[in-house]
């Protein structure tokens, strides 16, 4: 008598997530066109996405959702702490008022200057295992996007260096717009949308953003200059802490392993697609480049060190702390 089949192994169960992205992925020039996810942010959320469910062999399936689409971008560390979704891409912006050591560890102007200060902050210098802590207590784990961009000042004048804009009227964002009156320029709010009317107008005379701008929102039609001294920031993957603690070990493990990296080189992407966007503004349109020197870029860090540092220091003893890792880091490198 045969013997009986083996009885199948059962499937691997298959886990559905909802993830948020906080900006859209907006390709619309050169070998980026086509493939969405490597785009701008995309180069994180959903490059990620589909690492993992390549990786896990479709056992961990991420399905992404547009910006708001679930819950305000601003609300996001709420929304994952209550499992509104399982995650989103978001940033330390829209939340560093609860947890206000990320105004210092999100990249704080005159601080990082390429993704390697970036990493090597975050990861050999300790300031992951100061922060995620933090996010922890929110029901989250955390991990962060880290990010250089060619994010500096696109002008309608001449920026051969610093001194060149001040007086200047330049659009700045958030916590940047301390550093544009660190310069001597006259800091104006506006948002992002706004920009390209504003500086056809004439109701400024420059854009703090990244080179992205050139194309996604046209500046490269109202600008004439551009500094390219690139300044860092960073976006945060957060993950509603029970959805990660439900994850087989596995899984955990090689997204902790992996992802650092995953992310670092989609920061060194983003530096090549913005590269991209400059390169062609300047074949179509005749946009002039600057780069400041060495002096005035550490002219600015040392502005920032006595003047906008130690706001941050204040906000807390940790903050303090992550402010004194920086300067460590940054003299051992021999770069303060």
């Amino acid at each position: 008598m045969p013997a009986p089949a083996p009885t199948p192994a059962a499937a691997p169960e298959v886990i559905k997530w909802k993830m948020q992205v906080t900006i859209k992925a907006t390709p619309s020039f050169g070998p980026y066109a086509s493939i969405p996810e490597a785009y701008h942010a995309g180069v994180w959320s959903h490059s990620w996405v589909r690492w993992v469910e390549e990786a896990t062999d479709g056992r961990l399936q991420i399905e992404l959702l547009e910006p708001d689409a679930a819950f305000p971008g601003k609300e996001a560390i709420e929304a994952v702490g209550t499992r509104v979704v399982e995650a989103c891409m978001s940033q330390p912006g829209h939340y560093a008022e609860k947890i206000p050591e990320m105004y210092v560890a999100g990249g704080m102007p005159g601080s990082w200057m390429s993704v390697g200060e970036f990493y090597d902050a975050w990861y050999n210098y300790g300031i992951y295992d100061k922060v995620a802590p933090l996010h922890e207590k929110l029901n989250i784990k955390f991990f962060p996007s880290l990010g250089m961009e060619y994010m500096n000042i696109m002008s309608n004048f001449p920026m051969p260096n610093v001194d060149s804009v001040k007086g200047h009227k330049i659009r700045f964002w958030g916590g940047w717009g301390k550093y544009g009156e660190l310069m001597g320029a006259t800091a104006i709010d506006l948002p992002y949308g706004e920009c390209y009317m504003a500086m056809k107008l004439g109701t400024i005379e420059g854009v703090w953003t990244g080179a992205q701008s050139l194309d996604v929102i046209k500046l490269k039609e109202v600008v004439t200059d551009f500094v390219t001294n690139p300044n860092g920031c960073i976006n945060s993957l957060i993950i509603n802490m029970d959805a990660w603690n439900e994850l087989p070990e596995d899984i955990q493990a090689m997204i902790v392993r992996e992802t650092p990296y995953h992310f670092t080189v989609g920061g060194l992407m983003l530096l090549e697609q913005q590269g991209y966007a400059i390169g062609k503004a300047v074949e179509e349109y005749g946009l002039t480049l600057w780069t400041w020197s060495d002096e005035d870029i550490a002219m600015l860090r040392q502005g920032c060190i006595e003047e906008i540092w130690p706001e941050f220091a204040a906000k807390t003893p940790l903050s303090a702390e992550l402010v004194d890792i920086i300067k460590t880091q940054l003299k051992d490198h021999g770069k303060l």
